[in-house]
């Protein structure tokens, strides 16, 4: 009867372990910690970007040389809106402490919203071209 338990204990462990890890993985935000916080949300940050340049790879990879020069030029435009953007909103915070955190959560959320828009015309791409 002991090693279900402790089965049960090992997997009731586990499951804990991944739901922290998770957490930790989405939220940054600790009002105790402002440091601390921007270090996390560079490291999302940062993520999201490596994940940004490979998407755009992959997809000039499958594209025609005058498509890879429209692509260039379109996302030179949209590194420069979600510049504009996301300095925009960091503003509304003032100079206060968490103008950085709403910065990175911006440049965050566009990145992750760029990647989707990049999967999508990849995927289309696939399909169009058998």
């Amino acid at each position: 009867m002991k090693k279900p338990r402790r089965f049960l204990v090992v997997i009731f462990i586990s499951l804990m372990s991944a739901y922290g890890i998770a957490l930790a993985e989405e939220e940054c935000f600790d009002p105790q910690k402002h440091p601390d916080d921007n270090l996390c949300f560079r490291r999302k940050y940062e993520r999201e970007d490596t994940k940004l340049n490979k998407n755009y790879k992959e997809l000039t990879a499958r594209s025609s040389a005058r498509e890879k020069e429209t692509l260039k030029e379109i996302q030179l435009v949209w590194i420069k809106f979600r510049t504009f953007e996301c300095d925009y909103e960091a503003s509304l915070y003032g100079s206060g402490l968490n103008r950085p955190a709403a910065l990175a959560q911006c440049l965050i959320r566009m990145t992750k919203q760029r990647n989707e828009d990049f999967k999508h015309v990849i995927e289309d791409a696939s399909i169009l071209r058998r």
